[in-house]
């Protein structure tokens, strides 16, 4: 995921830069509870929930105007969705990207 390089790099420009910019709001909230789960390689009902909300709200609301790292993380919830377990999948509330 490109989402910390890329905010610490927003956060490096002006005030105004900084201000006017919203994509770091977008990229901050898709990713910041993932230290949940990450470490662990099987999927667990976190990983359900990131799914079903931050990944959820990301796609939404967020586009390819907003974060230039709009595309290639639609492309990684695309291959979490892949990746599910069938007995996980019933907890989605959305069918993904």
């Amino acid at each position: 995921m490109l989402a910390l390089p890329y905010i610490r790099n927003i956060q490096t420009h002006s005030k105004k830069v900084k201000g006017e910019d919203v994509s770091c709001y977008f990229e901050a909230e898709l990713i910041h509870n993932l230290y949940h789960s990450i470490l662990d390689e099987n999927f667990q009902e976190h990983d359900i929930y990131f799914l079903n909300h931050q990944a959820k709200y990301y796609y939404e609301n967020c586009n390819e105007i907003i974060s230039p790292n709009y595309n290639q993380h639609l492309s990684c919830i695309k291959d979490l969705f892949a990746m599910i377990p069938d007995n996980l999948k019933e907890k989605l509330i959305w069918s993904g990207p």
